[in-house]
């Protein structure tokens, strides 16, 4: 399908169609290598993976709100469904095995669309107080993002989502 295409191109991205989700992309590793040494010193109640793909730094986060009983929540999010539906909620699942489904599914929230779309729903949502994984403010401790700037337009909408998102 869309990953496919973007093989057919001998591309990682196809802007505005596929975005790359299915690669695990070398920041999300560096990623989670920060979150690690700052474990400690973090407890963040709101968080969302923007571009999330694999969900790897989203995954850490979530097992450690586990582990200690935080009532952490976790958006994760992405440009494609597919991602979301094929990767990201598999990778979830299978890092949060040793925990009871019930907990995960109360910390986990997930989401599809670009930023601009991204930000409506999340905006939207407090309106209607649908999604548990959203504040109602509508602004999350930490905001996750790994290589999803790579072009003027995505970096202007991705500071456009962080300015109105982020606490």
């Amino acid at each position: 399908k869309k990953s496919t295409h973007a093989e057919e191109q001998n591309s990682d991205i196809i802007p505005g169609e596929y975005e790359g989700g299915l690669k695990i992309w070398e920041c999300s590793i560096d990623l989670c290598r920060y979150l690690l040494q700052h474990l400690n010193s973090m407890r963040p109640k709101f968080v969302a993976e923007l571009g999330c793909g694999h969900g790897l730094p989203g995954c850490l986060l979530l097992q450690n709100a586990l582990k200690y009983k935080t009532n952490a929540r976790v958006l994760f999010a992405d440009f494609n469904d597919f991602v979301i539906k094929d990767v990201t909620m598999l990778n979830v699942l299978l890092n949060t095995r040793d925990f009871k489904i019930e907990e995960v599914a109360k910390s986990v929230a997930f989401g599809v669309g670009d930023w601009n779309q991204m930000s409506t729903a999340i905006s939207d949502n407090l309106a209607k107080n649908s999604i548990d994984g959203i504040p109602n403010t509508g602004r999350f401790d930490l905001l996750l993002a790994a290589e999803t700037t790579y072009t003027s337009e995505t970096a202007k909408s991705t500071a456009n989502l962080f300015a109105r998102h982020l606490r």
